[in-house]
């Protein structure tokens, strides 16, 4: 499961434990720069090649996955297209959502532009949600070891 932009792979815990309690091993990575991942701070070290590289050596050199179903959401789409092209035999299936694979053809929308843009200069993002309706969110947990719940098994097959 590869997740979308702004987001990390905790974003699927609910679906992820559903996948465990059936059997399957679920492997969700979080994109380099989100989540509990390694965040590169140069903006040299971003460019999409780059992430999909990481991501290509995580799963097949690391994890030497086969016979892998794709779950890939919004930029996690773009990034498992390119896998899925670039090592069609790992792959039994894709399974996408809200993504798409640039062809580079035509113009960006202006959405991604503007995307593009505020990502590019804005020295730091936010570190947590929020505030909404004069209610000030829990700061989020610091990474480590957390009390055992049910759904915690299904986050031990992550990267």
């Amino acid at each position: 499961m590869i997740h979308s932009s702004a987001s990390w792979s905790c974003l699927y815990g609910h679906v992820i434990a559903g996948l465990v309690d059936r059997g399957q091993r679920v492997v969700a990575p979080d994109l380099i720069g989100f989540g509990r991942s390694d965040k590169p701070t140069e903006q040299t070290d971003h460019p999409f090649a780059r992430h999909v590289a990481w991501m290509s050596h995580a799963l097949f050199e690391g994890l030497n996955l086969r016979q892998v179903t794709l779950f890939g959401q919004d930029w996690g789409g773009m990034s498992g297209l390119r896998l899925l092209a670039e090592a069609p035999g790992r792959f039994s299936r894709p399974v996408l959502a809200n993504t798409g694979l640039p062809t580079g053809d035509t113009a960006a929308p202006e959405h991604f532009l503007s995307w593009q843009r505020f990502a590019g200069t804005t020295p730091v993002c936010w570190s947590r949600p929020r505030q909404r309706s004069g209610v000030t969110p829990p700061a989020r947990r610091p990474p480590g070891p957390r009390p055992a719940r049910s759904r915690d098994r299904a986050f031990a097959t992550t990267v």
